[in-house]
């Protein structure tokens, strides 16, 4: 279990490994401690790396003066260094006081020359490594954010020694350290001592003075009726699952952070296995407590795979009826403890294929209009529900037997919905009508986005609204065929500049086709900004950005594409937050098409390629004259030229789990979302900013707890100062510690309590 403690000497030893390449690794390693906010818990480190100190002689802890320290590392005084890298620890002294090595105190002289042979464990920025330093760098170190203020800083000295021994994973699961957080680690919690002794009994031991565990065995006797030093930790766990008497509140507490006690499944799983000893608890009273069994919760999970599995063979009336049965025996199983802990991933996907049941409407045969109001009244949730369940599971028995559930519960109704989609249209092609080119009045940003099907859409929503920002979803029909070279461009302000042409795609009308650097130079001479990932650009003005890899990562992994759709989504809504904290009144998110994706491969049709000029997979550019036996449709650029697209939920190319160019609800009926930020009647503002050399000074108007300068605005490991800075009375100064940071573009952020981006300005380090 890798804990605080464990990571720190990880750390170190990966500074004695060295740089590589020819370079010898260093021969000693320098523990810089200025501020001396080591030092109390130093000991803990000897005995997990060869660590020398320095200060008075003491020859029980290789403690002494810097003479004493250069002659053993040197080999003139018979102590043991074994084979590892020593570590100095050097309280009081900085890496500063090195960089002068001719001003440097007498007393630590003979180790300068250290400098040149070994490798300091300091910050990336070159600053001696802190506490808090270490639990938020997110490059070198645990990467959690740290509640600004002294009160933290001085609980965090005074529990140091406990937050080292807590696992890595706990840490890097609170959501800010707090005085809080902190103190709730050393109060005296009988309940919190107990599990940690189940967890790790040993080290729980070791670690409580004698007083403690004296306490503790007692109270262990008299309150929860079994004796530590006779009874063990796995009768103990035995009591905890039954959550008999006091043992109930003890197990909820468990059940509040089970991440915390990773040792306890252990334990409760050779207790549920045990059937005789000095744990006998009878079956009666196990099944009173299922939940409490890690072994039961599992045997439920592979009784729950073979039956998904068999629902593949089934007719879809059984299979609907199958997954509420199901759903009755498994449901109650997402509230177990184990669901917390990733371990009910079968259960959770369940959820979604109820939903699926529940929800899913069949397509109405009739009209283009009724068929879209169909789908975006519910039709869309179904889509939503069956890229849930696939997302819900990972190892490749769970994602076969998801997938058998779907390919009758799902396959077949997107087939359906399909097919009718493309009869309303054939039925009366007039009715079928892309908007016109999104052009926009300044201080508007467009936001392009690849293959942003409507679920998709409303789940992006939903994300910004929990970023506090207002959003408006609309809808319209995607440009024909469903292809990014003949939609993207369709979408773009400037439009009406493009003509049709020989290819997927127009062509500039007097030019070339429209590729990216065309689009770019067009959309600029039209008096759009073109903005990349990084930049905001001039609110006032009008822009036009492009992010996000859904349709990306649908091409290149199929249907685990519901693996990373949440996660792009994330990518996107921050994107987005950017743009609206930079100023944008308003930023619209368009997206050229959707997507079909199936469990299966899509059933292939052929297509004779003599039939066609160009293919792709699930429509092709019919060569003139020529006669195909799939649906047809005009293409947006010439309406003389027509694109065969595949009937059904179907494909050109052989293999293909998720495409899109076809007729169907999920790749027409595309999501467009209106975004702007909530107002508030004292908006963020940098007002003011000035440097002095490497000294940055700002005031701020407005709401704001701290700021930083970073290199990209969105991403914290960009800090130019470490870590973000307090605001007092609407002012904060910082200093850039790295002199070659000098002349850097840079950028100014103003951050809320919980690290959200209010406001930012662009900068250049050290501008006058």
């Amino acid at each position: 279990m890798s804990t605080m403690l464990s990571a720190i000497v990880e750390s170190l030893d990966h500074v004695a490994m060295g740089v590589g390449g020819d370079q010898a690794p260093p021969a000693v390693v320098l523990w810089p401690d200025g501020e001396r906010l080591w030092e109390s818990v130093i000991e803990r480190f000897v005995g997990e790396t060869v660590v020398l100190i320095l200060g008075d002689y003491r020859s029980d802890r290789m403690s002494g003066p810097a003479y004493w320290l250069r002659a053993a590392l040197g080999g003139a005084l018979d102590v043991e260094l074994g084979a590892r890298t020593p570590v100095v620890y050097m309280p009081g002294i900085s890496r500063d006081v090195f960089r002068a090595a001719e001003d440097c105190p007498v007393a630590i002289k003979p180790l300068v020359h250290l400098q040149y042979q070994g490798a300091f464990w300091s910050q990336p920025n070159g600053k001696d490594w802190t506490p808090t330093a270490f639990l938020q760098n997110r490059e070198k170190g645990l990467g959690v954010d740290v509640a600004q203020g002294s009160e933290t800083t001085q609980v965090l000295q005074a529990t140091l020694a406990v937050l080292l021994d807590q696992p890595v994973m706990w840490i890097q699961q609170r959501q800010l350290i707090t005085a809080k957080v902190l103190n709730d680690l050393v109060q005296p919690d009988p309940v919190s001592i107990l599990l940690g002794w189940l967890d790790d009994p040993q080290s729980t031991k070791a670690r409580l003075a004698a007083a403690e565990w004296g306490a503790f065995v007692s109270s262990s006797k008299a309150d929860y009726k079994f004796d530590p030093t006779k009874d063990g930790e796995i009768h103990a766990a035995g009591l905890l699952g039954k959550k008999e008497g006091p043992w109930k509140l003890v197990w909820l507490r468990y059940r509040e952070s089970p991440t915390r006690y990773p040792g306890i499944q252990t334990r409760l799983r050779a207790a549920g296995s045990a059937h005789q000893g000095t744990l006998a608890f009878d079956d009666e009273a196990r099944l009173d407590h299922q939940d409490a069994w890690p072994q039961i919760n599992e045997q439920q999970e592979d009784s729950l795979r073979k039956a998904l599995a068999a629902i593949g063979q089934m007719h879809i009336s059984e299979a609907r009826e199958r997954v509420g049965q199901l759903e009755r025996e498994h449901g109650s199983r997402r509230h177990w403890i184990w669901a917390d802990l990733g371990e009910c991933p079968l259960a959770n996907a369940l959820k979604f294929l109820t939903l699926l049941v529940d929800d899913q409407i069949a397509a109405p045969a009739v009209s283009v209009s009724r068929l879209t109001d169909w789908y975006l009244g519910g039709g869309w949730k179904s889509d939503d529900a069956a890229l849930r369940a696939l997302g819900a599971v990972s190892d490749i028995p769970d994602v076969s037997a998801v997938s058998s559930a779907l390919t009758i519960l799902y396959s077949g109704w997107l087939d359906q919905a399909a097919r009718q989609f493309h009869d309303a249209v054939e039925a009366n092609p007039d009715s079928y009508m892309s908007p016109p080119p999104f052009d926009r009045d300044p201080g508007t940003c467009l936001l392009f986005t690849d293959g942003l099907r409507y679920d998709l859409g409303q789940r992006l929503a939903d994300e910004l609204r929990t970023r506090g920002m207002e959003v408006d979803v609309r809808w319209h029909l995607a440009a024909l065929p469903t292809i990014t070279s003949t939609a993207k461009p369709a979408l773009a302000p400037v439009a009406g500049r493009f003509v049709g042409g020989d290819e997927l795609g127009p062509r500039v009308l007097d030019g070339g086709p429209v590729t990216a650097p065309t689009l770019r130079k067009a959309l600029m001479d039209g008096g759009y900004q073109v903005l990349d990932v990084t930049e905001v650009g001039d609110p006032s003005k009008r822009a036009w950005t492009e992010y996000g890899d859904v349709d990306k990562q649908g091409h290149n992994f199929g249907k685990r594409l519901a693996d990373a759709a949440d996660r792009e989504l994330t990518h996107i809504a921050g994107r987005v937050e950017m743009l609206v904290a930079a100023g944008w009144k308003q930023v619209e998110i368009v997206t050229d098409h959707g997507f079909i994706v199936l469990p299966e491969k899509l059933r292939k049709v052929e297509l004779p390629a003599h039939l066609v000029d160009k293919r792709k997979g699930r429509c092709a550019r019919v060569t003139e004259g020529q006669v195909v036996d799939q649906p047809t449709v005009r293409w947006r650029w010439d309406p003389a030229v027509r694109f065969a697209v595949a009937r059904g939920a179907a494909c050109f190319e052989d293999g293909k789990e998720y495409e899109h160019g076809g007729l169907s609800p999920q790749e027409c009926i595309v999501p467009h979302l209106i975004v702007s930020g909530v107002s508030t009647a004292e908006p963020t503002q940098v007002r003011g900013l000035t440097w002095a050399g490497l000294r940055l000074r700002i005031e701020v108007a407005g709401p704001g707890a701290s700021m930083d300068l970073r290199t990209k605005a969105v991403d914290p490991a960009s800090s130019l100062i470490g870590s973000p800075v307090g605001i007092a009375d609407g002012k904060a100064t910082a200093v850039v510690p790295e002199p070659d940071a000098e002349g850097q573009a840079a950028v100014v952020v103003v951050l809320s309590e919980d690290g959200r981006l209010l406001a930012q300005q662009a900068t250049v380090v050290g501008d006058l």
